[in-house]
């Protein structure tokens, strides 16, 4: 029934204490889970409304008082406690209890600067703002209202509501009226997420290396949780950088070749987290080149050694919630010079010919890991001496490593990332979990753990519930994408992966595969070995297939990944798995459809010879 407010007659209560035992009992009420409680006459006469989402309450119109009458209305008009304030503060429904409305619509005084101090509690707290139109529709007759001459309002001396809003602010300070979006900062983690840079998933000891030493992985691993599923959305580094950012996939967030950036108006994770009231810094590479700085973060630094990273958390205001990005260039190339591992006890990938300069580059690989971990180690600890233990960590990698099959490739060795979650309180320590997440997941991630909500119209999902131990699952499916990086790799690639099976489509398979490798000019470290493999070719069956495979893809790919990690053993053409190829296959084009993805090349490709090497020279 429509509420329409009327005029009354205004009247003060013989005790000026009587307006405060009903709000009182509406707190007991909620505090004990009493069932029931009967409006007093007088407002059940006037036909005032109680504004809480969580108490049912019917409003009738005033109308003839007699017994009958009043009986049926004074029976309709109770209020029904759903639930005792506990059980609404465990599950966080409190921005707009009855309590806090009590507070700022009928005790709140009108002193101009108090009604601006419980304004910026309003926003603090997400409370609603009114509108001038719900002013004008309730300063008739409600004593909610800040503006209203009820005179329940105005039997209230100024003391008294100057105290019961002191107790407010004392309540929301102890964190009753928490949620998710109105957690304050003391009460919110800080964010610290560690990107390494070009580290593939096989190359720590942390999932299974035994020739490579990367003790601060472990530590953290043994704090907190190991995933054994985490994907990037794209082999390289700007899409991929891009799509953590943006929460969206290459083909829709702009940024699908590398070097190139996201579409504008697209809105970033430093956005968000602003929002929530988070101060957002990035240290290192983080973004990619000049996107850094469209990114919006509110402090960014090209340096990331832990000496800077310290000097800006000593500065600032540690009563801001932080979201702190530290981004290493290793293990990128080109690759420090080796100074501890042995060549000859490295241990090579089962696609990789085995030549001097393969081993040798591999310990250059190596000693950059191993960099990187040093420098994971140090910002962990710091951060943790700087921020305290309210902190939700990730270490994880953009894509796989520069080797022929890894970046650039949509491979595991090129998208699967090792990810690592250390949250002290939250989520358990030395957990490992097979939940397949994808980089797009870890933006709704962040802004939940943060307190926020998370768009709904972006291609990540939230994986939370793992980190708190929940859920042991998150998705059943993984789609990746590579669109090319300049005149080194014009390759354009798709893929989808689940549990068990991986599918690939090579949109252009006349085209030779190239990349930064074998066209570097130089560059890089990759031409070193790639000229042993060339060589090799010649005398070696073996390196003539791994070389030809290189450059030469058919334009689909079927590998089923539990028992083919490396994925060698193409199953495209094997009749026994045309149902799945069918339906990986067409699973994968509804899915590019609903993406808008025009499947182009970005430059001038390098065409195919008969016996499968480029046709262009480096």
């Amino acid at each position: 029934m429509k509420f329409r407010p009327q005029k009354i007659k205004r009247f003060r209560p013989k005790n000026v204490a009587d307006p405060i035992t009903r709000p009182m009992r509406s707190l007991r009420c909620l505090l004990f889970g009493k069932q029931k409680q009967t409006e007093d006459t007088e407002r059940t006469k006037k036909g005032i409304r109680f504004p809480h989402p969580y108490l049912t309450h019917i409003a009738v119109e005033p109308g003839n008082n007699s017994s009958a009458e009043r009986n049926e209305r004074n029976q309709r008009n109770r209020i029904h406690c759903a639930k005792p304030l506990t059980q609404i503060v465990g599950e966080r429904l409190l921005p707009q209890n009855f309590f806090s409305f009590a507070i700022f619509r009928f005790l709140r005084p009108s002193n101009g600067r108090m009604e601006q101090a419980t304004g910026l509690l309003r926003r603090a707290t997400g409370l609603p703002q009114f509108s001038a139109a719900s002013r004008r529709r309730q300063r008739a007759g409600s004593p909610f209202h800040p503006f209203s001459k009820h005179p329940l309002r105005e039997a209230l001396e100024p003391a008294a509501r100057m105290w019961l809003v002191r107790l407010f602010i004392l309540l929301v300070s102890m964190g009753i009226f928490r949620s998710p979006a109105t957690a304050t900062a003391a009460q919110r983690p800080n964010l610290v997420i560690f990107l390494a840079d070009d580290h593939g998933y096989w190359d720590s000891q942390l999932y299974g290396a035994t020739d490579v030493r990367t003790p601060n992985m472990l530590r953290l691993a043994s704090a907190g949780m190991a995933f054994t599923l985490a994907f990037v959305a794209s082999p390289s580094c700007a899409p991929s950088r891009t799509a953590m950012l943006t929460g969206l996939m290459p083909a829709r967030n702009g940024a699908e070749a590398n070097h190139t950036f996201k579409r504008e108006g697209i809105r970033s994770l430093t956005e968000n987290l602003k929002d929530l009231g988070y101060e957002v810094a990035a240290f290192g590479k983080v973004a990619h080149g000049a996107d850094a700085r469209r990114h919006g973060f509110d402090k960014f630094d090209k340096r990331h050694d832990a000496a800077v990273v310290e000097k800006f958390l000593a500065g600032r205001d540690p009563a801001k919630a932080l979201c702190l990005f530290v981004g290493t260039p290793e293990p990128h190339v080109p690759w420090a010079e080796n100074r501890t591992y042995d060549p000859g006890k490295v241990s090579l990938p089962p696609t990789h010919p085995d030549t001097p300069e393969t081993r040798a580059q591999r310990t250059r690989y190596y000693t950059d890991i191993t960099q990187m971990d040093t420098e994971l180690g140090a910002i962990y600890d710091l951060t943790r001496s700087r921020l305290g233990t309210n902190i939700l960590f990730i270490y994880t990698s953009d894509n796989g490593a520069q080797w022929p099959f890894g970046k650039w490739n949509l491979y595991d060795a090129g998208i699967r990332t090792p990810l690592i979650a250390v949250w002290p309180g939250t989520v358990k320590p030395a957990s490992k979990t097979g939940a397949m997440v994808s980089w797009v997941d870890l933006l709704p991630t962040l802004i939940e753990a943060a307190g926020g909500r998370a768009p709904s119209d972006i291609d990540g999902r939230s994986f939370l519930g793992v980190l708190r131990g929940t859920t042991g699952t998150h998705r059943d499916e993984i789609f990746a994408t590579h669109s090319g990086d300049g005149n080194k790799n014009i390759y354009p690639i798709r893929a989808l992966r689940t549990a068990e099976f991986k599918y690939i489509l090579n949109l252009f398979p006349g085209n030779a595969h190239t990349t930064h490798i074998d066209r570097g000019g130089g560059s890089g470290d990759g031409w070193r070995f790639y000229n042993e493999w060339s060589a090799a070719a010649k005398t070696n069956a073996f390196a003539a297939g791994r070389v030809r495979r290189y450059h030469q893809r058919p334009r689909e790919e079927l590998y089923r990944v539990t028992a083919d990690p490396f994925e060698t053993n193409n199953l495209a053409a094997d009749p026994q798995h045309d149902a799945v190829l069918a339906e990986l296959r067409a699973r994968l084009e509804a899915w590019m459809n609903s993406q808008g993805d025009t499947r182009k090349n970005f430059n001038e490709p390098i065409p195919l010879t008969p016996e499968g090497r480029p046709a262009v020279a480096p």
